[in-house]
């Protein structure tokens, strides 16, 4: 059955943590007809953050306390 729906996952910083089960992902489920619009959305508490470090490699840092529960 085709699914005219589009699956989209979010996490502040890097996708790894939304990959690999550390962060529970925001999910957003798209209409991709003639007008994308979100259908339903699901905000998960997010702590962490995976980012670049400037001096090579990866850090885990803390999200601000005002974005942990905002949509990505």
């Amino acid at each position: 059955m085709l699914d005219n729906n589009i699956l989209i996952s979010a996490v502040w910083g890097l996708g790894p943590y939304a990959v690999g089960g550390v962060i529970t992902p925001d999910t957003y489920r798209v209409s991709k007809g003639s007008e994308f619009r979100i259908l339903e959305s699901k905000i998960s508490k997010k702590p962490v953050q995976l980012v670049c470090n400037p001096d090579g490699g990866l850090l885990d840092i803390p999200v601000p306390q005002d974005l942990q529960e905002k949509r990505v």
